[in-house]
Formats: C-alpha cells, sequence, structure tokens
C-alpha cells in the first residue's frame, strides 16, 4: 500500500493507493493546519480501509515548491514515518502534479502557483514533460512568456488575475494528493528526501534584509539566481 502526503498548499491532503490504483483519499481544509490535522488524517485514512499504520510499504510526498512552512511539514512526516516504518519514499514535485491534473487538456501546460510576495513559482509543460526548469518570477514577467493557447493549472490565474487572468485554467485549485501517488516512481530512503524550496523562505529574506546572514544545509539546494535577489 502506498500513502501519499500533499501539504504545499494551506489544506492537508493524504490518499492511499494499491496495485489497483488510488483507493481511498481525504481532505482536510486550511488554513494551515497541517501540524495538528495530517497525522490525524493519515491515521483516520487508514482506520476507514481497516489498516494501520503497518500496512505501509512505501510513502509519496509532494516536496515542493510550495508555502514553505507547509511543505517542511509533508516533508518531514513522510520522512519519519519512512523511518519508523523501515520503508522506501519518493518526493515528488508540486508543479509536476498540477501539470498531471491538466493532463486531459494535452498541448501546452503552464503549472503555476502563488509563492506570495508578488510572484509565482512556475514551469512549462508540453504533452505531460516540463520543458526548462521550474522558475520563481513575477506573473507579468510570465504572462509576457506564455505562448498562444498555454493552458494554466493552479492558483496563479486567481491569486494574479490582472496579469494571468486571461488565459485559460484547466485545473485551478492546489496540487492533488491523487497526482502525487500516480507520479512517485524513484523511491529512496528517508535520508535521500528534502524540500524543494526553489527560493529562499519569508523568514529568510526578512532576516537578511535586517542584515542577517541565513547559512543553509549544504544539501538544501536553491538556485543561484534565487540567492542572489528574489527572481
Amino acid at each position: 500500500m502506498l500513502l501519499g502526503i500533499e501539504t504545499t498548499q494551506s489544506e492537508t491532503q493524504v490518499g492511499l493507493a494499491g496495485d489497483a490504483g488510488v483507493v481511498a483519499s481525504r481532505t482536510i481544509p486550511g488554513p494551515r493546519n497541517h501540524v495538528e490535522a495530517l497525522v490525524p488524517a493519515i491515521l483516520g485514512l487508514l482506520a476507514d480501509r481497516g489498516m494501520e499504520l503497518g500496512d505501509v510499504a512505501r510513502i509519496a510526498v509532494d516536496r515542493g515548491p510550495g508555502l514553505f512552512t507547509s511543505l517542511r511539514v509533508g516533508v518531514a512526516t513522510a520522512k519519519t514515518l519512512a523511518h519508523a516504518l523501515g520503508v522506501p519514499v519518493a518526493g515528488v514535485c508540486s508543479l509536476d502534479v498540477l501539470a498531471w491534473a491538466a493532463r486531459e487538456t494535452g498541448g501546452a501546460v503552464c503549472a503555476c502557483l502563488d509563492a506570495r510576495r508578488g510572484q509565482v513559482f512556475a514551469a512549462l509543460y508540453r504533452d505531460g514533460a516540463r520543458e526548462g526548469e521550474i522558475r520563481v518570477l513575477d506573473p507579468d514577467a510570465l504572462a509576457r512568456e506564455l505562448r498562444p493557447g498555454t493552458i494554466l493549472a493552479g492558483d496563479g490565474a486567481q491569486a494574479y488575475p490582472d496579469a494571468l487572468g486571461g488565459w485559460p485554467v484547466a485545473f485551478a485549485g492546489a496540487p492533488p494528493v491523487e497526482g502525487v501517488l500516480a507520479l512517485a516512481t524513484e523511491f529512496r530512503g528517508a535520508t535521500a528526501l528534502e524540500p524543494l524550496y526553489v527560493r529562499r523562505s519569508e523568514a529568510e529574506i526578512n532576516w537578511e534584509e535586517r542584515g542577517v546572514v541565513i547559512e543553509r544545509p549544504s544539501r538544501v539546494k536553491i538556485p543561484k539566481r534565487a540567492l542572489e535577489g528574489r527572481a
């Protein structure tokens, strides 16, 4: 049994999948109560199926990008459970999950999430395959790059309607846990799993504006341009 965890946005989602696909899922609405909601949601979902934690053979978690504290809760919980149960864990990208949710549209898809601070996390996809890098940029800059016929997936258009409101939206919700379960392929030990931040956290930016330099563990990578600025 594969356990899926999605906490990169305000709501908490958990799901279970077996050989035949997704068998159950549960969504706990926000605002950002992942610490309190995640473990009870997992235990409740298993109990509904007559199962216990020991029945989990693998774990999949959305590792970002997304809301910093939220995605950390999901990743930390996945690592803790994987270590305690002795099972492998896979991390998937939230933007890949959004593109998966819009897979039936075909053609060009832009997965776009509100990154706060007037920015979006975005990546471009064609026929389900990612083209180029995951980036954080201003909505106006993203709109200028979008090709005609591109369809959006995620909450970026809702968050920044002036810049992105004119583009069609195939999927406007948070990355669905069903996509996390579907895209989990590379399972490893718990120590190999790390969040995908893309941009410095709100706390880091605020501290650095006050002249405090934040030391980041070498295993947690952020693109050089994100460390040098905010885009």
